[in-house]
C-alpha cells in the first residue's frame, strides 16, 4: 500500500525568486510546452504568466532594465555590441521567438515530411530548454 502524498489538484507559486517559486515557473513552461498542440493559446497565457513574474524578480529586474531601452538599438547596430545581462535577455528572446515561429510553421504546414516535422520538433525542444537554462542562471 502506498502511503505518500495523494493530491487532486497541485498549486503552483510563480511569484518570488525562492526555489519554489523557480520550479512553478518551470513547471508552468513545461506545462504549457506539452499541451501547446493542444490549446496554443493557454499555453501562450501560461509562457507569458511565468515570464511576468520572472520579471518582476531582482534578477529579471536587472536584465531588463539594462535591456529594454537599448534593444531596438543593439538589434539594428552593425557591431552587435551587447552587455552581459543583455545579451542572455536577448537570446531568450530570440530562442523563444524562433521555437514559437517554428511551431507556427508545422501547424501551417500541411505537407510537411514527418523527418522534417520531428526535426523541427527536436529544435524546439533544443530552443525552450537553452532558453530555461539561461533564465535559470
Amino acid at each position: 500500500m502506498n502511503t505518500g502524498l495523494h493530491m487532486k489538484y497541485f498549486v503552483l507559486k510563480p511569484k518570488g525568486e525562492d526555489v519554489f517559486a523557480i520550479a512553478s515557473r518551470r513547471a508552468m513552461r513545461e506545462y504549457a510546452r506539452t499541451i501547446q498542440r493542444t490549446d496554443r493559446e493557454f499555453s501562450l497565457e501560461l509562457r507569458q504568466w511565468a515570464d511576468k513574474e520572472w520579471a518582476q524578480t531582482e534578477k529579471g529586474k536587472r536584465i531588463l532594465e539594462i535591456g529594454e531601452p537599448l534593444n531596438m538599438w543593439l538589434d539594428d547596430s552593425p557591431d552587435k555590441v551587447m552587455l552581459g545581462g543583455l545579451q542572455c535577455a536577448i537570446a531568450i528572446a530570440k530562442l523563444r521567438e524562433f521555437a514559437d515561429e517554428a511551431e507556427s510553421t508545422i501547424a501551417r504546414t500541411k505537407s510537411m515530411g514527418a523527418e522534417r516535422k520531428n526535426h523541427l520538433y527536436q529544435e524546439i525542444n533544443i530552443c525552450r530548454t537553452a532558453a530555461q537554462f539561461l533564465e535559470d542562471c
